[in-house]
């Protein structure tokens, strides 16, 4: 049984099953969801007054940037996997 990251668990698999496991299985570990309150107001914080306050848009500050790394994640995963099977090991 492995247990890792959602997006390595395809890799995982096929590699032990390349070195000769026969009965492998998975469960891909998520990470754990946060449920406080993350918005803020600029003005309490000070700065810069022009600077747009996005304290209360949580979807612009958090949201977004998951998304972009999940991305970056999986085109990662992409390329190991290409690379694995170059080398023989999946």
């Amino acid at each position: 049984m492995i247990v890792t990251s959602p997006e390595h668990l395809r890799r995982a698999v096929l590699t032990f099953k390349k070195a000769g496991f026969l009965k492998v299985d998975g469960i891909p570990a998520f990470e754990e969801a946060i449920e406080s309150d993350l918005s803020f107001t600029g003005r309490r914080l000070g700065g810069r007054r022009w600077v747009p306050d996005i304290g209360n848009n949580i979807t612009l500050r958090y949201r977004f940037w998951t998304q972009l790394h999940y991305e970056e994640l999986i085109l990662r995963e992409v390329f190991a996997l290409g690379y694995y099977k170059l080398k023989g090991w999946i």
